[in-house]
């Protein structure tokens, strides 16, 4: 190299940035890694670069997502046109008109009324494809991050699976599990942080304020698609219950300003029911991922006494999805049985929970108290089954009620037939 050009190269690192060569360096070398779990179909990798990391960017996401919902090599085969119909049909239609009104931003309303046509697409496929799952309303934010990211056909694809497998306990008729799951939130922040804990307790608090945030991955509530598809990279890669970590993560990291309200149902509430747009996702992740490790899923329902149903998305994470990611033929005895097989098989049983009311679904068993000291134990699991119980009674007691208080901030109100409640509406 003449020393000419070499001189010009030095004079022109003077001006690099020392951290954005780090930064860049530790892009680089992110992407490599989720190259090399793409290349080898290590989905354990590529989990972990998800829960740790995120995938970068949307153009790693699209390669990344239809690996990890295990839809690669379906994803671009052409569509059934499916002619039934569905019974949520006509809440669907009520709510695409209000859709696609956050993100993506500062586009013209004839773009809007495309994206909108083509979220109905969207919806409308996937609940004929499996006429066993019910709408609910807060699905249609989710469906518009894969839309956005994807276009309709493979948005179709993908959350097919989505729904099937992460989102098949908000789908149900009943809001039972759903709630079951909101109760430990509360169990969570009681083992974090007793303090808040009774703070919450005492204002008369319970975790509907997180509905949102729990049923629709934050896509209801943030603003920015950026930390949207970062969360959605984290939930993905992640045990479907990792939303209620994540929220305990929320309420726990804005400790010191909940202790400052006045202790009174309105105002913490209202305080609780809206999530800060300027969140450091990444930092709440983290946060997330050692609450988790913590209190695992089934050591969390042990120790709250809240045995989930044994078919939830919950429960059946490890046998029905992550038991998938063999990507060889595997052997049983001296039969040789095909992964394409086991998925289906695997699909067949999800899809048949969708079947079982909730009233009739086997729960965890819980164990009886071994060795375990009891005294705080006993205690916790008293508070988590009131928390449990109030859930259930303001269901069909309170919610408009708590609607009306937290109007305008992302508020819940639901529909009540009977001592079933089935639709939510987030405003």
């Amino acid at each position: 190299m003449p020393k000419r050009h070499r001189a010009s190269q030095m004079r022109n690192r003077k001006f690099l940035d020392p951290k954005k060569l780090a930064f860049e360096n530790q892009k680089f070398k992110r992407i490599f890694k989720i190259n090399e779990g793409l290349r080898s179909h290590n989905l354990e990798l590529l989990r972990e670069c998800g829960r740790k990391e995120g995938f970068v960017n949307d153009a790693m996401r699209r390669r990344v997502w239809p690996v990890l919902l295990r839809c690669e090599e379906t994803i671009g085969e052409p569509l059934e046109i499916l002619t039934n119909t569905h019974k949520d049909e006509s809440q669907v239609a009520l709510d695409v008109p209000r859709s696609v009104n956050r993100y993506p931003p500062n586009i013209d309303d004839e773009r809007r009324k495309a994206l909108q046509d083509d979220l109905k697409l969207v919806i409308l496929h996937v609940l004929r494809s499996c006429p066993s799952l019910h709408y609910y309303q807060g699905f249609h934010d989710v469906c518009t991050v894969f839309l956005l990211l994807f276009g309709v056909n493979k948005a179709i694809v993908l959350v097919e699976k989505l729904a099937i497998y992460f989102l098949r306990d908000a789908m149900l008729v009943e809001l039972g599990p759903v709630l079951e799951e909101l109760s430990l939130v509360d169990s969570l922040i009681m083992s974090e942080d007793e303090e808040l804990a009774a703070f919450i307790k005492k204002s008369d608090i319970v975790p509907f304020y997180a509905l949102s945030w729990v049923i629709t991955w934050c896509s209801h509530d943030l603003d920015d698609l950026d930390k949207i598809t970062r969360l959605f990279d984290f939930f993905l890669c992640s045990n479907p219950l990792m939303p209620v970590y994540f929220t305990a993560a929320v309420v726990l990291s804005r400790r010191s300003e909940i202790l400052r309200l006045e202790c009174e149902f309105s105002t913490v509430h209202g305080f609780l029911t809206k999530l800060p747009q300027d969140i450091d996702v990444e930092r709440l992740i983290g946060s997330a991922i050692e609450i988790e490790g913590r209190y695992p899923p089934i050591a969390l329902q042990y120790k709250s006494g809240i045995g989930l149903a044994t078919i939830s998305t919950v429960n059946t994470y490890d046998d029905l999805w992550i038991s998938l990611d063999t990507a060889t033929i595997i052997k049983e005895g001296e039969v040789k049985v095909d992964p394409a097989v086991l998925a289906a098989e695997s699909e067949a049983q999800a899809k048949a929970a969708l079947e079982i009311p909730h009233n009739e679904r086997t729960r965890l068993p819980i164990p009886t108290k071994t060795t375990q000291i009891q005294g705080k134990d006993d205690e916790f699991k008293h508070h988590s089954e009131f928390v449990l119980d109030k859930l259930r009674r303001l269901s069909r007691q309170d919610v408009f009620m708590m609607a009306a208080i937290s109007a305008g901030v992302g508020t819940l109100a639901f529909l009540i037939s009977q001592d079933i409640l089935r639709e939510w509406i987030l405003f």
